[in-house]
């Protein structure tokens, strides 16, 4: 007997709302009557036989047999937080049906909701083409233990994303898959490649193929050596909006027009590590 948790997000035009579900599977081949349970939502690894078995507990569901049972849908309370674990109680009695799973609504968490066009890549040396992907950020008022969210807009699903477990106040990305109408092209000129050092012009060009505005973030990832970012627009409005961060270039808050593109020009000079031991 096991419980995961399951999540709704539903997007409308101007509003949102997030919906959470206890999905309480019983894989035996007996009914249970329940007069308490105990949910436990986090990471707890047991011992058993000498092993370690930490997927199965990183959801526990612990129950107590009773014969009793009733009508009106039991109710999940969050009772808190315990060494790091999170856990919740039903006191109301219920029938645990063999081969099934029972669903009951969980938490009631306030999310906070970005959606938008975002992309991570990884500096090369080449041109690259390539499509952003559909993502939302969300930001949730109370612990939510991991589990699936199924996106929907208008009342259609969309996608479909695993939530890790996301503490009070942390943001996590939910990513969709590719958006076919918001696409990028980075065009790449060598400016110079020695031994200890190279340079590159870039002119990164995004484009937005809806009807509407589109609020996209772009990250660009520089791991192989130290770098140095010039932007060279003729624009110092678009200078600024190339931010040097410590893993890269990030381009973020920004809106593209309905079927508009924005196109930002940057030199980046990177500077290889000595990894070559010195002579003594």
């Amino acid at each position: 007997i096991q419980w995961s948790p399951r999540y709704n997000l539903k997007v409308g035009t101007d509003d949102h709302s997030f919906e959470a579900w206890a999905d309480m599977t019983n894989n035996t081949k007996r009914d249970y009557q329940i007069k308490r349970t105990e949910l436990f939502g986090g990471d707890v690894h047991l011992q058993q036989s000498g092993r370690a078995y930490g997927g199965y507990c990183a959801r526990s569901c612990c129950m107590k047999s009773c014969c009793c049972c009733v009508d009106s849908a039991p109710t999940i309370a969050a009772e808190g937080e315990l060494a790091g674990i999170y856990w919740y109680s039903i006191d109301q009695p219920f029938t645990l049906t063999q081969q099934s799973t029972f669903s009951l609504p969980f938490v009631k968490p306030n999310i906070k909701l970005e959606k938008y066009a975002g992309l991570t890549n990884y500096f090369q040396e080449q041109t690259q083409k390539g499509k952003f992907q559909r993502k939302y950020r969300i930001e949730s008022d109370s612990f939510l233990p991991k589990g699936t969210v199924t996106i929907r807009e208008d009342g259609r699903v969309v996608g479909q994303a695993q939530l890790a477990d996301l503490s009070q106040g942390e943001k996590q990305e939910l990513d969709c898959g590719n958006d076919p109408d918001v696409s990028f092209t980075r065009q790449v000129k060598i400016l110079s490649q020695k031994r200890e050092s190279a340079s590159y012009h870039i002119v990164l060009t995004i484009k937005n193929a809806k009807a509407r505005i589109v609020k996209y973030e772009y990250k660009e990832i520089i791991s192989s050596a130290k770098f140095t970012i010039n932007p060279t627009n003729d624009n110092e409005v678009f200078d600024n909006k190339i931010q040097s961060i410590s893993e890269g270039i990030q381009i973020i808050g920004e809106e593209l027009q309905a079927n508009g593109e924005q196109t930002f020009q940057y030199d980046i000079l990177l500077e290889y590590r000595d990894t070559q031991p010195h002579q003594y």
